[in-house]
């Protein structure tokens, strides 16, 4: 399945309310899925998959012997999280939602921006910001999901907490374009990035959403 040149590099970690996971990544010109067998960890970093899964495999508790690092590239970040995931017992008696966000926190990077976690029973979104701790929430149990409704957009550096759904706005391509010039540029003033991309890359991405179909 050929793709977009958008999407290359990019990957995806899905679940739904059954617990039911699965990894999507866009490489070499094709999409690749794993679930079932193919996810025995349901954690994703920056890393390809595959790629993370054998670094595991190479540690203690995960058939290696190696010893779990501190270290804070995306493999080693991959390894506490899946650790924790088989062991979040050790977070104690806190909520769910808390102990979520505590292993977020423990591979959190030194410029890590936001946190957001899901509760999929609830369908609920929490997230936090780096410059905003307080919680906010977005219950999708009270969005009409339904294709006569335009999709709703809210930037995550909002300093609004608790229940956002008023403030969310209706999308629109021009705030999309917007919001990846802004990006594009802090990533090169920050030294991640050489050059600014095109402009005709930048704007396939701009106009992708317009071109996504609702489906009933």
């Amino acid at each position: 399945m050929a793709v977009s040149p958008v999407f290359l590099g990019l990957h995806y970690l899905v679940a739904d309310r059954k617990g039911n996971a699965a990894v999507i990544e866009f490489n070499a010109q094709r999409m690749e899925i794993f679930t079932g067998d193919n996810l025995p960890v349901a954690v994703l970093s920056n890393d390809r998959y595959p790629d993370s899964l054998g670094y595991l495999r190479l540690h203690r508790r995960f058939g290696g012997e190696r010893p779990v690092s501190r270290g804070t590239g995306s493999s080693d970040r991959f390894v506490r999280t899946a650790l924790a995931l088989r062991e979040y017992r050790w977070l104690g008696q806190r909520p769910l939602l808390d102990q979520a966000f505590v292993v977020l926190k423990s591979v959190a990077q030194e410029d890590t921006q936001w946190s957001i976690a899901y509760s999929l029973p609830r369908r609920m979104v929490f997230f936090k910001t780096r410059e905003h701790r307080r919680y906010k929430i977005i219950p999708l149990e009270r969005l009409d999901f339904s294709c006569r409704n335009p999709a709703l957009v809210l930037s995550v550096t909002t300093e609004s907490a608790g229940n956002l759904v008023r403030e969310l706005v209706p999308y629109s391509r021009q705030e999309n374009r917007r919001l990846l010039d802004s990006v594009f540029r802090q990533l090169l003033e920050k030294g991640e990035l050489e050059i600014l991309p095109p402009d005709t890359l930048v704007q396939e991405m701009a106009v992708y959403p317009d071109r996504c179909r609702c489906r009933k």
